[in-house]
């Protein structure tokens, strides 16, 4: 899960706790402690993790977490880069992959499973105050 770590603005000392909870974020999420990473999140966080819908808190995570998991058991993310644009707001750069195995229900999209090996790039932007994850939007795009 290495990256590279850059800083539009030069606040290093705060970049790299946010960093720091940036990758137990995502080592949660591929380590299966699904619960660990929704404890990250403020209760009220804004989380839009599928398309077109929205929802709260670290339930609105574990929901995505176990949607994602159905669909691509193996699946890992891997950092590729994180940018903090604010002093809050962190653009993190990721490369998802796993075998899809069972059916993706992601908002009004649905994806069959076909067995076949997935590579996604995948941009989040993560608002990252007090310790705590506020907001998280995501774009996805296959390859």
């Amino acid at each position: 899960m290495s990256g590279n770590t850059t800083s539009m603005r030069g606040d290093t000392n705060n970049d790299s706790m946010t960093t720091s909870l940036i990758r137990q974020y995502y080592g949660y999420f591929n380590e299966r402690r699904f619960l660990d990473a929704a404890g990250l999140f403020a209760d009220d966080a804004d989380v839009e993790l599928i398309p077109g819908e929205r929802a709260q808190g670290g339930s609105g995570y574990l929901r995505f977490a176990h949607a994602w998991i159905s669909a691509f058991p193996d699946a890992t993310f891997a950092i590729q880069q994180i940018e903090h644009r604010t002093e809050t707001l962190a653009e993190v750069y990721l490369l998802a992959t796993g075998t899809h195995q069972g059916t993706l229900d992601f908002g009004p999209y649905r994806f069959r499973p076909g067995g076949a090996k997935a590579t996604l790039h995948v941009r989040e932007l993560l608002d990252i105050r007090n310790g705590t994850i506020r907001i998280v939007g995501t774009d996805r795009r296959p390859q």
